[in-house]
Formats: structure tokens, C-alpha cells, sequence
């Protein structure tokens, strides 16, 4: 057999194999953390800490939530005036067995001077990206919508992995 046909055919089963291994990193993606109990639920006011071991060495890490409000102005065209906003954000700092506290690694605009969400729960889900590190993952919901919020656990913050929206009113 040719050399070319033989690295053609070795590299159709890499493909094949990459393919496989996405299929099932996107099953465990949707797999974990679909099922939010209504005891990880809490209101958006509650400022109680969450602990988790984040890392499996047994230490819990404190993750400290806080909400805040922005007020501004901005212009209505359909109005033809100023109109003042709000947009309410739910933030949380990290805080180490050791005390250490790092702000902010992750926040969450959850309404506006409209509506908001009624609950939120904060979730360890399984290491996602095989780092080695417990990954989280972000739910807030209402009667009528919920979203889902998969994050990375990197050194020092959580990144956005996979936002998912669910209309719940249909």
C-alpha cells in the first residue's frame, strides 16, 4: 500500500475519533448540571456564601454572592427623551480557606427596571474541559424563562464555557 493512502487512512480514523470525543464532551456538557433542585434555589437578595470544593483537596472554598444596582439615563427615540435605566447584577467573590479573596470572578446581569429573575443556583458540575478543575455552572430562572450558564474554573475567575436560554412559557 502507498505511503499517502496509508497516512490518508490513519488520518480518517484521527476524524473519526475527534468526532467521537466531541460527541461526548458536548453529552457531558448537557448532561451535567440539567437537573437544578429547588433546594440549590435562592433569591437573587440572598447573600448567604456558597461552599464548594472547587479543587477535591477537601478545602471548601467560600464563594461570597452580592447584588448591586446601575442606575443611568438614556435616550428614547420612541419617547424623544431622556428615560432612566436600571440594570441589576448579582456578583461573586471567591474567598480561599486561607482568606484569600478574589472579587468578582464571575457576574451576572439578572434584570432591569422591568423585570427580574426570581432565583438563581450556583452548581459544581464535573470538569468540563479536563483540566483537572470542577467547573460550575450558573442557573437563573422565573416563570417564564431560565437560563444556564456553564463556567470554566480557571486560575482566578470562571469564564463562560456554554450559555443556554429555555422559554418555559410554550
Amino acid at each position: 500500500m502507498p505511503h499517502d493512502m496509508a497516512l490518508g487512512g490513519n488520518w480518517y480514523l484521527v476524524k473519526i475519533l475527534l468526532s467521537l470525543t466531541l460527541i461526548v464532551m458536548i453529552f457531558v456538557v448537557v448532561a451535567n448540571g440539567q437537573n437544578i433542585s429547588d433546594k440549590d434555589r435562592l433569591a437573587f437578595n440572598s447573600t448567604n456564601p456558597i461552599s464548594i470544593d472547587l479543587d477535591g483537596d477537601g478545602h471548601l472554598v467560600k464563594i461570597l454572592p452580592h447584588t448591586y444596582i446601575v442606575r443611568g439615563k438614556k435616550w428614547s427615540r420612541r419617547k424623544h427623551s431622556i428615560i432612566k435605566t436600571e440594570k441589576h447584577w448579582i456578583a461573586f467573590d471567591l474567598q480561599t480557606a486561607h482568606r484569600h479573596k478574589t472579587k468578582n470572578v464571575f457576574r451576572y446581569q439578572y434584570g432591569t427596571e422591568q423585570a427580574d429573575y426570581w432565583s438563581y443556583a450556583l452548581v459544581l458540575v464535573s470538569d468540563l474541559n479536563k483540566d483537572g478543575r470542577k467547573d460550575l455552572l450558573f442557573y437563573a430562572g422565573d416563570d417564564t424563562t431560565e437560563e444556564r450558564v456553564f463556567l470554566l474554573n480557571v486560575p482566578g475567575k470562571f469564564r463562560i464555557y456554554k450559555r443556554r436560554v429555555n422559554d418555559l412559557s410554550k
